[in-house]
């Protein structure tokens, strides 16, 4: 991460909405404290949990550029950048196109999430569909829940092939008979496994990062933190098909 992260890019978007040097106590740098958050969300640490690790774990330091010869920040400061963070990080994240949504679906090529959004859970995923879209979609790729979404006013009009799986209770009834309805149980393991992309990015949040369940309270914090980790889920897989062609081309050459 260390590398991947663009992090003049990032600073420079936080840089304008964070504390100036003044008559007050001196704020920590502005790079340390992104690096702080950034950890917060890989290790899925609490604050008062990240202001340990900063004194107890050396590395930890090294990476945020802090030093136990000198302050390190607590966790309320810690959880204040935070807060300000969830108010300036969104508008980057939309203006890079990087964002993705609950329910949501992936480039069937790389598996990166180009969109993110965050809804109660008794809104169905089906109403979410339209915001998801790009527009440039040659096919659209979605489990049963998504059943009927070309019929929908906002979406009959889409220029795009359906891929939406059957019910599972009619999937399994095709199975009872596999001779007769190869063909067509056949084409519902394909929909599976272009759809089971969608699954990759939420893998890496939870088991790479740590995220099992909302932290904060109300859907605009949730929301942001989501938007950091799928950001950075983008760059861990990024990085995973870098190290992979690499590792192709030596075994070539």
């Amino acid at each position: 991460m260390y590398n991947l992260l663009p992090w003049p890019q990032l600073l420079e978007v936080i840089e304008p909405f964070y504390p100036k040097a003044g008559n007050g106590r001196r704020p920590y740098p502005l790079e340390s404290m992104f690096r702080i958050h950034c950890m917060q969300q890989w290790y899925s640490l609490s604050d008062e949990a990240m202001e340990d690790a900063l004194y107890g774990i050396a590395s930890m330091r090294q990476f945020t550029q802090l030093s136990l010869d000198k302050a390190i920040p607590d966790r309320t400061t810690i959880m204040n950048f935070r807060h300000l963070l969830f108010k300036t990080f969104n508008q980057w994240l939309s203006n890079c196109d990087v964002m993705m949504t609950q329910g949501t679906l992936v480039d069937a090529k790389s598996g990166l999430p180009h969109k993110q959004g965050t809804t109660a859970a008794n809104e169905h995923d089906l109403k979410q569909l339209n915001s998801l879209l790009h527009g440039d979609e040659k096919f659209v790729s979605g489990d049963a829940c998504y059943q009927g979404a070309e019929k929908r006013e906002e979406l009959k009009d889409t220029d795009v092939e359906w891929l939406i799986a059957d019910r599972p209770g009619k999937v399994r009834a095709l199975k009872k008979r596999p001779r007769k309805n190869k063909t067509i149980i056949n084409i519902e393991y394909l929909k599976a496994s272009i759809r089971a992309k969608v699954e990759h990015p939420f893998r890496i949040i939870k088991c790479q990062f740590g995220f099992i369940k909302a932290r904060y309270k109300g859907l605009m914090k949730n929301d942001s933190q989501l938007a950091m980790l799928f950001t950075l889920a983008n760059l861990f897989k990024e990085d995973q098909m870098i190290r992979h062609s690499q590792d192709l081309s030596e075994i070539r050459e």
